[in-house]
């Protein structure tokens, strides 16, 4: 009896960790693929292996060892940082899946933490799971008259794992991954495994992320409060046209797409997509594009989304003197002028990096030169930032498959700024802001009051300093008299207009609401323009 409940113990554990015992052991795995391993003696490439690139072998190394190999296999698929090119058309072509959860397993963790909805959702759960991974397992099924997808968190990966996987790295010594296998790019790498321990911060991004979908371009997974739990999270199945085939007929328009949602996420949303996986996007029939799961998305520092977004628009606009400055921002360095320096003369050393016959756009040339000239300074980068290069680079590929003549980046650049713009106005138009900028303005415009008061009880009591200026011409003194005039009617009739405008803003209707947000900006500025030219 207790040998069988230990068996069922071990049974349950290995179906909720996506670790099993490795079938081999990582030195035996990498002699058999042929890579260089420490040791005494050199192992020969077997037969079977001969005909393979070395990118090959390694990418059949880490898909055979599995767990976390295989999820370090998916870490490095774009790190064009770090890995040559053929490494990385190697690691791209391999399905990075997990063991998946036994369906009665699955079937039974839902039915215990759900209760009577629980069993409502196992009654129709389909044979297959949509998706396994590390982290994450989900199977589809009904509920309401709807497919549903109900998504489990796995077990969160020991220390002690981690400890086991480093170690087995550490037996190679192939110079092409000797920068892959670094000591702060396998910290990088753990951080990036714990994105999605959480099951509780994935919620909460969700809930976040679904709380304004007009104003985004791409639509993120709702969830259903009533199904969620501490483990399991519930939300309904979009269907679509997965953007993979998409790209596989060569349609340039589902890169459009990711491009724009790529943007999206940085400048609109303050995240970054930690796993842009083609199997997770699908376009739907209303020509948006949607994600089937969002589990690692990692957040834009508060402090450099601003700084994020200027070197986004810097590339794009090919203005290198100001992106390298903010990239070095953004890496959290100091962009001293020795390190600028230093990164200039990176970026004029590199090599172009070959890519077949494919011809990146221009944009992203930019993006991958300055993230590969980065990558030698050997500062501390964080996490977003890789991950926001490695997308760019993604984009890139795909659009140099699908159409090289078009720029999908900067394209999907304007639709991206519209919104934002959009966004601001719509916030500025806001009856509370609105309020605030009313009050503030009434202050203002009772605080110039005062101040003519003052000068006005001055200039009677004499008690303004008089200075001397050589007589000017009386007709000059008459047409600086009547400018004087006309600038200060201007300015009350602007000031009017504006106070106006954003008042009633605040109570009426879209698109009139928009309108006259807009009117107001503009009567700002053109009150800023002309109270500077009474001076």
């Amino acid at each position: 009896g207790r040998m069988a409940a230990r068996s069922a113990a071990i049974a349950n554990r290995d179906a909720r960790s996506a670790l099993p015992a490795a079938a081999s052991p990582p030195a035996s795995v990498f002699h058999r693929a042929g890579l260089q391993v420490r040791g005494f003696w050199p192992v020969a490439v077997p037969a079977q292996s001969a005909g393979l690139s070395v990118g090959a072998r390694f990418a059949d190394a880490l898909e055979q060892l599995g767990g976390l190999y295989s999820a370090f296999g998916q870490f490095l698929g774009w790190r064009a940082d770090l890995l040559p090119a053929d490494y990385l058309n190697c690691l791209r072509r391999r399905r990075w899946d997990a063991p998946t959860v036994p369906r009665a397993e699955f079937a039974r963790r839902l039915g215990s933490e759900l209760g009577h909805r629980g069993e409502l959702l196992t009654g129709q759960l389909e044979p297959e799971p949509c998706w396994s991974t590390l982290s994450r397992c989900a199977y589809r099924t009904r509920y309401q008259d709807r497919t549903v997808v109900v998504q489990l968190a796995r077990d969160p990966v020991s220390d002690a794992c981690f400890a086991d996987f480093e170690k087995g790295l550490g037996l190679l010594k192939e110079e092409a991954t000797r920068q892959a296998t670094a000591p702060q790019v396998l910290a990088q790498f753990r951080q990036w495994v714990r994105l999605a321990d959480s099951p509780a911060r994935e919620r909460s991004v969700l809930e976040t992320l679904s709380g304004d979908r007009q104003e985004s371009l791409v639509e993120y997974p709702v969830l259903f409060p009533e199904l969620s739990t501490d483990n399991f999270l519930c939300w309904s199945w979009v269907d679509g046209e997965p953007v993979s085939s998409l790209l596989a007929r060569g349609g340039v328009e589902a890169v459009e797409k990711i491009a724009e949602a790529v943007l999206d996420q940085l400048c609109l949303r303050s995240v970054v997509d930690g796993e842009l996986d083609l199997e997770t996007m699908v376009l739907t029939s209303a020509g948006r594009l949607a994600l089937r799961r969002a589990n690692r998305l990692v957040a834009v520092p508060p402090a450099l989304g601003r700084a994020a977004l200027k070197y986004v628009s810097a590339v794009l606009a090919e203005d290198s003197p100001l992106s390298a400055p903010l990239l070095l921002k953004l890496a959290g360095s100091d962009a001293s002028i020795e390190l600028r320096a230093r990164l200039g003369d990176q970026l004029s050393s590199l090599e172009p990096e070959l890519k077949g016959k494919l011809r990146f756009p221009r944009s992203v040339s930019a993006f991958e030169a300055n993230w590969r000239a980065l990558a030698r300074l050997d500062v501390p980068r964080p996490l977003f930032l890789d991950c926001l290069h490695r997308n760019l680079v993604a984009v890139g590929q795909w659009n140099a498959q699908a159409d090289s003549s078009r720029d999908c980046l900067l394209g999907g650049q304007w639709p991206v700024l519209g919104r934002l713009l959009r966004a601001r106005l719509r916030g500025l138009s806001s009856g509370e802001a609105a309020n605030q900028w009313f009050v503030g303005s009434g202050l203002l415009f009772f605080e110039s009051l005062r101040q003519m008061n003052r000068l006005a009880e001055e200039f009677r009591d004499n008690d303004l300093s008089v200075g001397v200026d050589p007589p000017a011409p009386a007709e000059d003194q008459s047409r600086n008299a009547n400018r004087t005039v006309r600038l200060g009617i201007l300015s009350g009739m602007l000031f009017v207009v504006f106070l106006v405008c954003l008042r009633i803003a605040a109570s009426v209707p879209e698109p009139l609401a928009t309108a006259l947000a807009v009117v107001a900006l503009v009567s700002a500025a053109a009150l800023f323009v002309v109270v500077s030219r009474l001076g």
